[in-house]
């Protein structure tokens, strides 16, 4: 890298850690006896800055194996589009990359009620309430979701392959993610970039069906734009998300059926959490013998039934897939205009309620 790219690298850190300072300070400020937490997440951050080396470099050094150098080289190029095309808030994100060996980097636990779709929430200055919390040691996040259970809470832990900070800080690309396929690592990058442009402080529903709707439809243009429209990886990706939509609806018929469990008043709680175990044996077996077959890729969802099933997973999949039918329908409205329609979804999350925002914006098209 030239020496004006290592004082760009230089700068970004820095700036980077004045922004982790001052960021840490309010949190600790406003979270109380989340201090430690808040300390240790900060130190969990630093960690990874300091530990990411800028993709040039990297690629300059040499000594990668193939599928590396061309996964880096091709995230670049997604980067590129994404922010130039897309019109998306790249800021430094996805410019260094973070070789975290075979283990993962951050750690999500969710938890939620067990007789009714409550999800915990942990509320936080800036960003404002989150359905989910993240650690960057993972025997601190499995002790945290055992204290959860313990306290009667429904626990989901799960590995994210990536983060976005919003731009506060330069994210790296984690090494786990050179294992996805082009499909799924362009959707990474163009989601986590949706967060940076887009996002409503307290509104996790929102932010993550968002980006889960604009990561999937810019990786299609991406695809299209760059391999042609008549390319094999472009028709592979629209039977893939073809999957998705059918595992999704899935989650959302499972929803329904526990929905109108807990809705009943003449059931008690224990009642309630008791007869939920019928209702998951129940669309397991439905899984298998309605939902497989119908699958362009059924091996990618076979292990589905050896999970546990309780809310908190259930609550997971409805974070990240509800109402993507709205967003579909201001992305139509504009003629599939999807950088037009990133705009609108921008002005929306400044709203007090983004979807309605986007509903009224709808009416006025019609």
């Amino acid at each position: 890298m030239a020496d004006g790219s290592h004082v760009s690298s230089f700068s970004s850190i820095r700036r980077s850690l004045v922004w982790l300072a001052l960021g840490a300070m309010l949190l600790a400020a406003g979270s109380g006896c989340w201090v430690p937490y808040v300390i240790d997440l900060g130190m969990g951050e630093l960690a990874v800055l300091f530990n990411s080396s800028p993709i040039t470099d990297v690629l300059a050094a040499g000594g990668l194996d193939l599928n590396a150098e061309t996964k880096l080289r091709y995230v670049l190029d997604v980067r590129s589009y994404a922010v130039d095309v897309l019109g998306l808030n790249g800021g430094d994100s996805y410019l260094t990359y973070h070789d975290s060996g075979e283990g993962d980097v951050l750690y999500n636990v969710s938890a939620c009620r067990k007789d009714r779709f409550e999800p915990h929430v942990w509320t936080f200055p800036i960003v404002g309430t989150l359905e989910y919390i993240g650690f960057f040691d993972e025997c601190q996040a499995h002790s945290y979701g055992r204290w959860l259970e313990a306290n009667g809470w429904d626990v989901y832990l799960y590995p994210p392959a990536g983060y976005s900070t919003l731009g506060w800080f330069p994210d790296p690309l984690f090494r786990a993610a050179l294992d996805r396929d082009v499909i799924d690592l362009a959707d990474l990058v163009i989601h986590e970039f949706t967060h940076n442009t887009a996002y409503k402080p307290g509104n996790s529903v929102f932010n993550e069906s968002l980006a889960t709707f604009v990561g999937r439809t810019g990786t299609l243009a991406y695809l299209a734009d760059r391999f042609g429209q008549d390319n094999g990886v472009l028709a592979f990706a629209l039977k893939r998300w073809q999957d998705t939509d059918l595992y999704n609806r899935f989650w959302y018929e499972l929803y329904a059926a526990l929905e109108a469990l807990y809705g009943r008043q003449d059931l008690t709680s224990d009642q309630k959490i008791a007869r939920r175990e019928e209702v998951f044996d129940e669309f397991k077996q439905r899984f298998r013998d309605d939902y497989l077959p119908e699958f362009h890729d059924p091996e990618r969802y076979a292990g589905l039934t050896a999970l546990e099933f309780d809310n908190a997973l259930v609550m997971i999949h409805r974070r990240y897939n509800l109402d993507l039918d709205l967003f579909q329908a201001v992305y139509d409205a504009l003629g599939q205009d999807l950088p037009a329609a990133i705009r609108v979804f921008t002005a929306s999350a400044g709203a007090d309620d983004p979807k309605q925002y986007l509903r009224d914006w709808l009416a006025t098209r019609q």
